[in-house]
This record gives C-alpha cells, structure tokens and sequence, in this order.
C-alpha cells in the first residue's frame, strides 16, 4: 500500500505535465513488483530494505510510515507512546461528507497536501498487480493462513478449514479450496478428507497474483497476502472478493480500499476503528489495553458460520 506515494509523485508530474522520471527498486520483492502497474528498473543484489528512487546524485529521502513512531515529550526519559497517525480526510461535497480512512488514500491526500498540487486520484488509488489469468475459477476459494503476527492476528488454520465447510454447506457449491501457510509441518497435518483442499506453503508473493487472479474469493487475515488479493486484477480489469479478517487493526484504515475489500472484525478492532487509533503489537499505546476485551479481542470469537455467511453474501452465492 505504501506504493501509493509513488503513485501520488507520478501523478503529480502528470498535472505539471512534466515527463516522470524513471524508477529503480531495491528490495526483496522485486518479481512481484514487476506485477505492478508502477514502471520500475530492478537494481540486482541481494536488498532486505525496500528502496523506491528516481535518478540523481541527490535524492531527497521519504519514509512512509503509515503510523508515526512515538515521540518523546519535554522530558527525555518519558517517551510519549502513544500512537500518532495520519488523519482521517474528510471531502465535504453536494452537502454530503466523505470519509477518506483507508491507509492508501490517506497518504494520497497527505503527498497532495506536501506537493500542493491537486492531484486527480479519487477513493481507490492504491498500485494494481496484473494476473496473467483470463478466466477465473468460479468454485475455487483461497484461504490465506499466513500472518505476520501469529500470537496475535490468526485466525487459525483449523477455523479456515470450518469456514470453508460452512461456506460449502451453506452455498450448496462443490467448492475447491487452496489454503496458503508458511509451515511445512502444517501443510503436512492437514489432509481433511470432507473437503478438496490444496496446501500450499511458502509460495511467493509474485506467484499469489495469478493463484488470486484464478479464484473467485480469497479469505484471510489482515496481512500482506490478504491486501495483495483485494489488490490483483485480471486483464479484463476484474478481481476476487476479499474478506479479511480484523482484531487489533482498524477495519477501516487497514485495507486496500478496492471495493472489493471486505471486512469482519472484532468488537474491539471495530471500536479502534470508530476512534481511529493505532496500537502497536509489542508495545501497545499506554492508554489502550486489548487483554480488557477479553474475548472480544480475540480474533477466534468470530464464529466460522458467521465468516462463511458474510462471505457466501459477498459472492451472492
């Protein structure tokens, strides 16, 4: 998502209609990026940082950090910790009031308000990664297991495999089902015998572009994998359905803003959602404490029956 600052920088030079100026990445990513509707030049080697940078002997750096790190106040040994974010923008207009919440948008309007150049994107800005697939797999779903948080944003891959039981019940639909994981003694624990079921581990990010382009619906949690699929079009400019799953990000910042991103959350992530704050899994902000929810924290309390119907109503099946 962090890609929408490029784009906002190339839209800007679009407005002074001035000619951009080409791209060079650095980083892990570079075949997905090739994926992308971005134009980059890949600088080979082995790169753990993500680099974006046009040419010159003196760039100016940006970070994007959709949350600001804490800050310290007047006294040094007292660390401010509580989260600092980009703001909610609101586009008063025809007597109705919208809300720009999704991180992409945000740091579009915010790059708008640095450059201060009216830039054209409106609502959905963030980058496309392209799939190769023309035709989609109407009873294929995908449920993404990977997360980069485990202890605290699973869902768990033994409730997927409830959700896809629910889904195929509910719909009636011989479903088929690829269920994506990073552990390997995983993959090989799961054989459920009711259900015709893929697992497959570790599978690159730039190779998930044409496995969601092949899907109808892509479940999982909020996580990289999870944001690439609502992100992925096929050449006729369609996509999957997404649905993600939230407990301790806001449902309404932390998405893609495709409409074809859809939530479900826990009461808590949905109350972080109403008062748009952040909290930081290893140190959470000083005056928000999850463990008070309890339950309604937990990203299991979501029943697999309520994932399944939300979804099978998503996909009007």
């Amino acid at each position: 998502m962090s890609l929408t600052v490029v784009r906002a920088m190339l839209d800007a030079y679009t407005v002074m209609d001035a000619p951009p100026p080409p791209l060079t990445y650095r980083g892990p990513y570079g075949r997905l990026l090739t994926r992308s509707d971005i134009e980059f030049a890949r600088e080979p080697g082995d790169h753990t940082g993500t680099l974006v940078s046009t040419e010159g002997t003196a760039p100016v750096p940006l970070e994007v950090r959709p949350v600001v790190p804490p800050r310290w106040r007047d006294v040094p040994h007292k660390p401010d910790r509580r989260a600092v974010t980009l703001p909610t923008w609101l586009d008063p207009t025809d007597g109705r009031l919208g809300v720009h919440a999704d991180v992409p948008m945000r740091l579009y309007l915010q790059m708008e308000q640095d450059l201060g150049v009216r830039l054209p994107g409106e609502g959905d800005v963030a980058p496309r990664y392209h799939s190769q697939v023309d035709t989609p797999d109407d009873h294929h779903v995908v449920l993404v297991a990977t997360t980069s948080q485990p202890k605290i944003k699973d869902y768990g891959p033994h409730r997927l495999l409830e959700v896809a039981r629910e889904l195929r019940a509910k719909t009636g639909r011989e479903l088929h089902f690829t269920l994506l994981t990073n552990d390997q003694q995983l993959a090989e624990e799961l054989r459920p015998s009711d259900l015709s079921m893929r697992v497959a581990v570790g599978v690159d990010a730039a190779d998930c572009v044409d496995l969601f382009g092949g899907a109808a619906l892509v479940v999982g949690n909020d996580t990289g994998l999870t944001h690439l699929a609502a992100l992925t079009v096929r050449p006729d400019g369609t996509g999957p359905q997404v649905l993600g799953l939230y407990n301790m990000f806001s449902p309404l910042k932390w998405v893609t803003g495709s409409p074809r991103h859809h939530t479900l959350s826990t009461a808590f992530a949905s109350q972080l959602a109403i008062a748009d704050v952040d909290i930081c899994a290893t140190s959470f902000a000083a005056d928000i404490e999850p463990a008070l929810w309890g339950e309604r924290a937990d990203l299991g309390s979501i029943p697999p029956g309520n994932v399944a119907g939300f979804a099978a109503e998503v996909m009007s099946w």
